[in-house]
């Protein structure tokens, strides 16, 4: 399990030279958590953007869905523009009140599970549902869960709830 320290980067700084081990965690005792990890094969990072694991064991991560070891699997979220191979913290946990989504998708109900999109680079998409079991629908693979109906195309943001599995 990844070490839990007191963040002093700011949670929207970066670093070329990694100032504490990644896979640090951080609670900022409101509910939400953050993990320290290095950003690669950038697709110019955003802030909000969905982010995939590129490397597990060494706590990278991309917003290049091309290069994600897993590409349904949602690490976190950048909350910074960060230079590519730089580290710094992304969100793995609480509420973020625009979550990018892909511009595709104009219309979502609150509710919606969300996953990293499978085709536009850093963008969280609608998760279409495996099945159900006893009535509840099954979210493998989802990080979030969109808190609010959206369906303005304009803005291209969702509100959620970020719950991202390690």
């Amino acid at each position: 399990m990844p070490a839990t320290v007191t963040q002093t980067l700011p949670l929207t700084g970066y670093e070329s030279t990694a100032s504490c081990p990644v896979g640090t965690e951080y609670t900022d005792g409101i509910g939400n958590t953050y993990m320290y990890v290095q950003f690669k094969d950038a697709v110019t990072y955003a802030a909000n953007q969905v982010l995939t694991w590129r490397s597990r064991s060494a706590y990278s991560v991309t917003n290049d869905i091309s290069n994600s070891l897993i590409s349904y699997l949602m690490a976190g979220l950048a909350l910074a523009v960060v230079p590519e191979n730089y580290y710094g913290w992304m969100q793995t946990g609480g509420y973020n009140s625009a979550v990018k989504k892909d511009p595709n998708e104009d219309t979502w109900a609150a509710g919606d599970a969300v996953t990293p999109d499978a085709s536009v680079d850093g963008v969280a998409s609608v998760l279409a549902y495996a099945g159900t079991l006893a009535g509840f629908k099954t979210v493998i693979g989802c990080g979030a869960v969109a808190v609010a109906a959206s369906v303005d195309g304009s803005t291209d943001t969702v509100a959620c709830h970020v719950f991202c599995r390690r």
